[in-house]
């Protein structure tokens, strides 16, 4: 890839593209373009973390680990943030695992170079600062969420998170990963993505999901989406 199309993934991450010419500079030799491929896993729990994700297409699920192998979601990264965000808290092993949601592209650094260019106290830093407050309100409210609201609203608010962030309204979701992300059975999961089927608000089936009606997901999802965008856009702008 050459370092054109490097620097124009580089602008497609929300956070790097608020750096100085400066940080520019020292940093953009030190990224790596690469490709993530779909139900990739880039982090397991426990595992050092030896190099960062800036999502620029791609979007990364973190899923906590509980008791006999369950998992669930935790968390979104996108083209908003960055995966590893622990780094910048002294913390190098993975809490959580770390897996591909959607194929796309991101731009991997080394734990070292990006925690030096953090350390140097720039936009990077204050960029990474109001990104982990942002990250970490977004997995309080998903906790939230879990606990009050139906799974079809949980199922529309991770619906419209995944739409803020790909391009496509057609995602790549298997029953196993419906189950992660809802945080229940794969029968019960299975059930609540074709009730909205049935509803005409998506097509589910064949280990693929068709977001159909857009207004119609809005409408059905709980209040935790639009609380979450708005809180985002609102820092990430400062």
């Amino acid at each position: 890839m050459t370092d054109v199309e490097t620097v124009d993934l580089y602008l497609q991450n929300r956070l790097l593209a608020t750096l100085s010419r400066d940080e520019r500079k020292r940093l953009l030799p030190k990224l790596k373009p690469v490709t993530l491929n779909f139900a990739e896993v880039l982090y397991e729990a426990g595992a050092p973390i030896t190099h960062l994700y800036f999502a620029t297409t791609a979007v990364v699920s973190t899923l906590a680990v509980i008791d006999q192998g369950v998992k669930v979601e935790t968390s979104l990264i996108g083209n908003e943030g960055v995966l590893g965000v622990s780094v910048f808290l002294g913390v190098h092993l993975a809490a959580n695992e770390a897996i591909v949601q959607s194929a796309g592209t991101a731009l991997v650094v080394s734990a070292t170079d990006i925690d030096d260019e953090f350390k140097r106290v720039g936009p990077l830093h204050d960029a990474i600062l109001r990104y982990t407050h942002v990250l970490l309100t977004q997995v309080t409210q998903t906790a939230t969420c879990n606990r009050h609201h139906t799974l079809e609203e949980r199922l529309s608010r991770w619906l419209l998170m995944m739409g803020d962030r790909v391009e496509s309204n057609t995602l790549a979701l298997t029953e196993e990963f419906l189950s992660w992300m809802l945080g229940v059975g794969h029968t019960l999961a299975g059930s609540t993505a074709i009730s909205m089927h049935d509803a005409g608000i998506i097509e589910y089936g064949s280990g693929r999901l068709v977001i159909l009606d857009r207004k119609k997901l809005e409408q059905s999802a709980c209040g935790c989406h639009r609380l979450l965008k708005a809180h985002f856009d609102r820092l990430l702008a400062a």
